[in-house]
């Protein structure tokens, strides 16, 4: 059997990304190209004999894509972001929406995929990561951070209050030198380092409220 062409084979062809590629062929008005751009990838993708997937009987629904920001494997070990996995898949399972799930490790097929209807991203995901989602994917709503409030729908946790109220507590209860463990989290290919919300309220207060007495760095 002669072995199909894909998304990526046209836009090797093209010389043009997938994600654009698939925008194309999926009749994407709102993406910004050429016409002859537009016409010469049809051309391609009908000289190569390209078919588009087509969803199967079961699949003629809402499919939505579960982006997870780390690997398959680290989620394995992960408690945190497989519950939060988890409850988000169970969530569309009951509401009969189909799902899809892309991990560190198969992300760029993500952008191959022309019948997702949106995308629910879990973690964190760098402002360049955020901008390509969502260019192909205008629906996206993240959890657990938002590289942008003022660009996409997240669904967040206020760190920074949460942190304020143990650390009223904590001075309640007469405790004034008070330590923060944190960690170091990185985002996207480019591996920027993510500040997190707690290291900075931890850092603010430190700073703004007299009642904490500053313990000796080592």
């Amino acid at each position: 059997d002669a072995i199909m062409p894909t998304i990526k084979d046209i836009a090797k062809k093209a010389g043009l990304s997938s994600a654009a590629v698939s925008r194309i062929l999926r009749d994407d008005k709102t993406l910004s190209v050429k016409d002859e751009t537009r016409q010469r990838v049809l051309n391609i993708a009908k000289e190569m004999g390209y078919v588009p997937k087509k969803r199967s009987v079961n699949m003629n629904r809402m499919v939505i894509g579960l982006v997870q920001w780390i690997s398959s494997y680290e989620e394995v070990e992960d408690p945190y972001y497989y519950s939060l996995r988890l409850n988000v898949e169970n969530y569309f399972i009951r509401k009969r929406v189909g799902i899809r799930r892309y991990y560190q490790e198969n992300l760029k097929e993500l952008f191959e995929d022309t019948y997702l209807d949106g995308l629910i991203c879990m973690g964190k995901f760098s402002l360049q990561q955020a901008q390509d989602l969502s260019r192909q994917f205008p629906k996206i709503v993240f959890v657990d951070s938002n590289p942008n409030g003022e660009l996409y729908s997240s669904v967040v946790s206020d760190l920074n209050e949460a942190c304020e109220k143990a650390f009223e507590y904590l001075f309640k209860q007469g405790h004034s030198r008070i330590g923060f463990i944190g960690g170091q989290e990185f985002l996207g290919p480019t591996k920027t380092p993510y500040i997190d919300q707690r290291t900075r309220a931890y850092e603010k207060i430190t700073l703004d409220d007299d009642r904490f007495e500053s313990l000796p760095h080592h």
